[in-house]
């Protein structure tokens, strides 16, 4: 009985720390943030695409952070290591899609923002392959995400519209 009750509360504290994937779209207050940085903290490094995350909770810190040196040291960091990721699994449509994301988020002074219209092609090539699913609750506040920010030119916003 004790074995069955200890593994319950283990089953139920894991399932609430979540995977940063969980809280990727919650990160317009400071609340949501922490709570993905904290995801982060608790995430293994299985693959590329969990290392991205990791790498993107750094550059999500930096924002966190008071001190502008701290700041543009935690983002050159995340920015570092997520470009790794890329690099190491350049197909990966959701490290594509975070990289979007944080390159359209970044404050234009950063200079982070060369890779929106590749990011999004690719996206938008994956859709079209199946490699992705529109209908999926991830892809689908994804492409949201994607067809609502003003740095994705329209073009592209276009071609995804019309893939819907």
């Amino acid at each position: 009985m004790r074995f069955f009750l200890l593994l319950f509360c283990v089953t139920i504290f894991s399932i609430a720390k979540g995977h940063p994937r969980d809280f990727w779209f919650e990160l317009n207050s400071k609340e949501g943030k922490e709570n993905y940085i904290s995801a982060c903290k608790n995430c293994a490094y299985k693959n590329w695409l969990d290392r991205a995350y990791i790498a993107a909770s750094k550059m999500i810190e930096a924002d966190l952070a008071i001190l502008p040196t701290t700041q543009l040291s935690l983002f050159g960091q995340g920015k570092s290591e997520l470009e790794n990721c890329l690099n190491q699994d350049p197909w990966n449509t959701e490290i594509r899609f975070i990289r979007l994301t944080i390159q359209c988020q970044a404050p234009w002074f950063l200079d982070y923002h060369d890779n929106i219209n590749e990011d999004t092609q690719v996206i938008i090539d994956h859709l079209n392959l199946n490699y992705i699913r529109a209908e999926n609750p991830f892809w689908k506040r994804a492409i949201h995400f994607i067809l609502s920010h003003p740095h994705v030119p329209d073009h592209l916003k276009k071609k995804l519209t019309c893939k819907k």
